[in-house]
């Protein structure tokens, strides 16, 4: 028996090594743009234990059933199976590495059940993994295994066949499959271990590298995408009613400050794809890729303090068209049964007449676009099949020629309309057949780049639409759809990844509205509020949508991502973090106006998954 256990230590420390080097390589790829102390290292190695354990544990499994088939066979050949079978499992492993690699640097996480929701569409996952440096991720696979395979065949070289007897094979095998089974679960505790195990600081970068990624992506896969009961209840339901309701239910009543000058203007919706505040000059001094946006800014209404629901494209249009924020760790618009439950923008202006209509020069197809629209009551829903253009990439048509097409295209559309026009030359891969306007500045520079590119493209179409017959009569509300990491590497946490630039424009502004700003916080889901509060529209139905504009709405902006939110009151800021179950940034050190936001931002993520919840497939 002394081999057994002496072979079994020699293998789990093997695989120790393994997701040590896998951890630590996590770590020091992101050095440059994420910092941390000797002592938060050692931390981070500390706290990723019972993870690695509890992924060897599953490591472990197959080799019981070897040792099983071993029992009853002979001849069976432990040694060579268990080297099939190990660098099996170690090149799946380590392409998980590769694959979190590539994801961390986008989205600020590991593996999880959103991201691979998103490999139904693999042309469109292949175009956001070309800003990945593939080569580099390739070169790290092949040298990690190759080094791996190497040291594993070290430790089955010498590695005789077993002939103890049965009797002591059998015992053996019960007292391991005892111990993996508890390894797995993490130990003798009530509840088996969970990511949170390995939370331990306010530092993304950490707390992920913690969570060994094979466990990770197991977890990923197993777990259910739907939630059997709310994950963020904090206080009682009465309590989180009676301050929600404080939150969201001042200013329902009709706007006192009218923006719009005609009463039923034709209404457009410019979502600009990833384009975040920190591009814009009228809000940035230090970098302006948007020159042609920060002089309308002169001529409109701008936000200063405007956010982004969540970091996807369909999270944003769930929030405009329903006034619905964006989930945790699912999209409520890929979930039929759920988002044709929503209220409708659409809905509601079409019941006063107006036309409505969806124009997109990519895949309708994806993230259930298309069906959502139409179960929202868009009429005329527009996307790369349905008119001509020069140039396209990964994502759709290039933008100059989906503006061209829908300026003319209006003159179709019976008045007064209400339309969405979303853009997509700004998303990654960062087209290069655009003026290099940022150069010698990396992927930092691809991005401006293309944020110039749209923001010319966007001049040009208002300019082209002075010419028609409709724009008299029209106003223009422009926004990012969500931001990017660049320019400046943002973690999905910070709330500078969700702030984007929002600007009211167009001749059926209000003159005493423009020039103006508005800095109060707000977000994607306060459009309903506003746009129907001008049209003298009841918005109840709307139930987390402000008036902003009203002086008397309670100004604040709330975002979501995987492990938490971030809420913006006034001129207060908190971003809190659900695994840690604390505070990880906080811009005042009043502890009672402290404790009040952070609490207002619990109740939101509470109600918002009630009400996710509520609509039952």
């Amino acid at each position: 028996m002394k081999f057994q256990i002496k072979f079994i230590l020699k293998y789990i420390s093997f695989w120790y090594l393994v997701f040590f080097l896998q951890r630590n390589i996590f770590l020091f790829y992101f050095k440059n743009e994420h910092t941390f102390s000797f002592k938060e290292w050692i931390l981070c190695n500390m706290h990723s234990f019972f993870s690695d354990l509890s992924a060897i544990s599953y490591v472990l499994l197959p080799i019981i059933i070897l040792t099983i088939v071993l029992l009853v066979n002979n001849k069976f050949s432990f040694t060579k199976y268990t080297r099939i079978y190990t660098i099996v499992i170690l090149a799946i492993s380590n392409f998980i590495l590769i694959s979190d690699l590539g994801l961390f640097a986008e989205w600020g996480s590991k593996i999880n059940h959103k991201a691979l929701s998103y490999l139904i569409y693999p042309k469109e996952a292949f175009a956001s993994a070309k800003t990945t440096p593939i080569f580099l991720l390739l070169c790290i696979f092949v040298l990690k295994t190759t080094a791996e395979i190497f040291l594993l065949n070290k430790i089955l070289k010498k590695l005789p066949e077993i002939h103890t007897h049965w009797i002591k094979r059998t015992g053996f095998i019960f007292l391991f499959l005892t111990l993996v089974f508890i390894g797995i679960r993490g130990g003798l505790q009530t509840f088996p271990i969970d990511r949170s195990w390995s939370y331990f600081s306010e530092k993304t970068l950490l707390n992920q590298a913690a969570v060994n990624s094979t466990w990770n992506a197991m977890a990923a896969l197993t777990e259910k995408d739907e939630f059997e009961e709310n994950p963020y209840h904090f206080i009682g339901n009465q309590e989180a009613d009676t301050i929600f309701e404080k939150l969201c239910s001042q200013g329902k009543s009709i706007a006192v400050n009218k923006i719009f000058k005609t009463e039923n203007p034709n209404i457009i919706i410019i979502m600009l794809e990833s384009w975040g505040a920190e591009t814009i000059g009228v809000l940035n001094t230090e970098t302006d890729a948007t020159p042609y946006f920060s002089a309308m800014a002169k001529e409109g209404l701008l936000f200063s303090q405007f956010y982004s629901t969540g970091f996807r494209t369909e999270q944003a249009l769930a929030a405009i068209v329903a006034g619905f924020p964006s989930q945790p760790k699912t999209t409520i618009i890929r979930k039929f049964g759920k988002f044709d439950k929503m209220p409708s923008l659409a809905k509601s202006l079409a019941a006063i007449n107006y036309h409505t209509s969806y124009y997109y020069g990519g895949d309708l197809q994806f993230a259930n676009t298309e069906a959502y629209l139409k179960s929202s009551g868009f009429n005329k829903i527009i996307g790369q099949n349905d008119f001509k253009y020069k140039l396209y990439n990964e994502w759709g048509a290039f933008d100059e020629d989906l503006f061209t097409f829908t300026s003319k295209d209006y003159n179709n559309n019976p008045q007064p309309f209400f339309s969405i026009i979303m853009t997509s030359t700004s998303h990654e891969p960062f087209d290069n057949r655009v003026d290099k306007v940022f150069k010698n500045m990396g992927l930092a520079g691809d991005y401006l780049n293309v944020v110039h590119y749209t923001d010319k493209a966007l001049y040009q179409f208002i300019e082209n639409s002075k010419k028609e017959k409709w724009y008299q009569n029209s106003v223009f509300i422009m926004f990012g759809d969500h931001t990017n990491r660049l320019p400046r590497n943002r973690q999905n946490f910070e709330i500078e990844r969700h702030w984007i630039p929002c600007l009211i424009y167009g001749p059926a502004l209000s003159d005493q509205f423009k020039g103006k700003t508005i800095d109060k916080p707000a977000s994607h889901i306060d459009i309903p509020a506003i746009i129907l509060s001008q049209l003298n529209l009841d918005y109840k139905q709307y139930i987390w949508s402000k008036n902003v504009v009203d002086s008397m709405s309670k100004p604040w902006a709330f975002y979501t991502y995987d492990e938490g939110f971030g809420y913006i009151s006034n001129k207060d800021k908190i971003v809190f973090d659900v695994k840690l179950n604390r505070l990880i940034y906080n811009n005042q050190t009043d502890k009672h106006k402290t404790d009040c936001l952070s609490l207002e931002g619990k109740v939101l993520l509470q109600k918002l998954l009630d009400q996710y919840m509520s609509y039952s497939n």
